[in-house]
């Protein structure tokens, strides 16, 4: 059977779509606005922040050893000068 041949209360009804972030936003008050993308940012920056400093300590641990290693390799070749 066809949608032509079909009684009107078989045919489904399409949803209407829903509404864009963008939509929302814009319907926003500008102050409403001006606070959610300052909480964005400042939410962005201290994810950023603790990203960094998780970085910078794995890289100072990796120092650290290599440091270690080439303090080995230096006793190691002093050894060997005899």
């Amino acid at each position: 059977m066809s949608a032509l041949e079909q009684t009107p209360h078989e045919v489904e009804a399409i949803p209407a779509p829903s509404k864009s972030l963008g939509r929302r936003l814009a319907s926003l008050p500008i102050a409403a606005r001006v606070a959610a993308l300052t909480a964005a940012g400042l939410i962005s920056l201290i994810v950023s922040s603790i990203l960094l400093t998780q970085a910078l300590y794995r890289s100072a641990d990796r120092t650290a050893d290599t440091k270690a290693l080439f303090d080995l390799a230096a006793t190691a070749a002093a050894a060997h000068v005899t």
